[in-house]
């Protein structure tokens, strides 16, 4: 029987089988509601763990206009579930990390922004360095010329940064996987919806800190 996981903003996410209405017993009001998407992504996780079959999300952000639309830490936390990243702590994230790849720990950041620039790209090379790492990525909706310039010049220095966007995770998610780690051109380690649930980290943001960032900023330019 296929499964759907879906919820309100009232009510928390439920799994019931699909009811012979078409209309789902519970319905999202609006993609990227912070508490209830977590907590669907986290159910669909382990439903796939345990060998659910036709596992279902609704009404969750689907498209760049959608994720355009999140308030900045429900794109930050989609963009780390989605790549199934570690969440940075208070004190990575103010160096410039907003999170790390599962296998190798490799540094994230994520700007909720277009055409970012040199500089963005310049000021994570320290953070970079700072991680003990030789590569890290950027994840952004687009990147200016200056970005690629500068991510060029600094590999021929030996420093990888690897530029992302938000249409890359959306259209072509197998091969970001690959450039993270998380699995192999020849499929040898596990795909994406059967790794291992990341840790919390113990440090990073709580709820309550989120809600007063979001009353207080708008999206990062």
């Amino acid at each position: 029987m296929p499964v759907m996981l879906t919820g309100t903003d009232s009510c928390p996410p439920t799994a019931t089988g699909l009811p012979r209405s078409p209309q789902p017993l519970l319905q999202a009001s609006a993609p990227g509601v912070y508490v209830l998407g977590e907590m669907l992504r986290l159910m669909w996780r382990r439903m796939l763990k345990v060998g659910a079959h036709d596992v279902r999300l609704v009404n969750m952000p689907a498209s760049v206009e959608d994720l355009h639309g999140l308030k900045p830490f429900e794109f930050q936390n989609w963009v780390v579930d989605r790549i199934n990243g570690i969440q940075a702590g208070r004190k990575s994230g103010d160096m410039g990390v907003d999170g790390h790849t599962f296998f190798l720990h490799e540094p994230v950041q994520i700007k909720q922004s277009e055409a970012v620039g040199r500089n963005v790209i310049d000021n994570f090379e320290t953070a970079v360095k700072r991680d003990g790492k030789t590569r890290g990525f950027v994840i952004a909706f687009s990147f200016g010329r200056g970005a690629h310039e500068e991510a060029s010049r600094v590999r021929r220095e030996g420093l990888d940064i690897q530029l992302i966007t938000v249409s890359d995770l959306l259209d072509r998610l197998d091969e970001v996987q690959v450039q993270m780690g998380a699995t192999s051109p020849s499929g040898d380690l596990p795909g994406m919806e059967v790794l291992p649930m990341p840790e919390i980290d113990s440090k990073r943001r709580s709820a309550d800190e989120l809600v007063r960032s979001a009353k207080t900023s708008g999206p990062e330019r």
